[in-house]
Parts: structure tokens; C-alpha cells; sequence
């Protein structure tokens, strides 16, 4: 069996980055239901990956913002949902 490959600091630096950068699109998009979900989703695992990294603040900062957009688009899209199912409720014919 191959060894597993240790990742370099520059990769874990780059991931953080890259989870940050996922994390603030997240926030954007987050009142689009399903982008904002994935792209939290995204966020979470690249910022949690590379914790141990030198740029560990911008892991934390990605995590959290992560999260709350996660958040923030599951609600959106429950919103979205009960609208939907109230306004077929209201116009259905009887």
C-alpha cells in the first residue's frame, strides 16, 4: 500500500484561503437556497480541514461564516417553501 502524502503548510495556507473565500460567496448567495447551502457546506469542510495551518484566522473567520450562512440559507429555504405551500393553499380552486 502507497503511504499516505503529508500535505505541505502551503496547501493547508491555500485551503484556508480557499475556505474563507467559499465562506463570504456563501454569505452572498445565501438567499439563494440550494447555492448557499453547498457553497456553506464547502466553506465548512475546507475551513475545518486547515485549522492547523499558519493562517489559522482565517480558518475560524471561514468556519463561522460558514456556518451562519448555512444557516441563514436553511431558513430562506424553509421560508421559500412555506410560502409556496401557503400560496397553492390560497389559490387552489375548490
Amino acid at each position: 500500500m502507497p503511504k499516505k502524502k503529508r500535505e505541505s503548510r502551503e496547501e493547508k495556507e491555500k485551503r484556508s484561503i480557499a475556505g474563507f473565500v467559499l465562506a463570504l460567496i456563501s454569505f452572498i448567495f445565501c438567499w439563494v437556497p440550494i447555492a448557499g447551502i453547498v457553497l456553506g457546506i464547502m466553506g465548512i469542510i475546507f475551513s475545518s480541514k486547515s485549522m492547523k495551518s499558519k493562517k489559522r484566522g482565517l480558518s475560524i473567520a471561514g468556519l463561522i461564516i460558514s456556518i451562519f450562512s448555512l444557516v441563514l440559507a436553511i431558513v430562506i429555504l424553509i421560508a421559500f417553501i412555506t410560502a409556496f405551500i401557503i400560496a397553492w393553499v390560497i389559490t387552489k380552486p375548490a
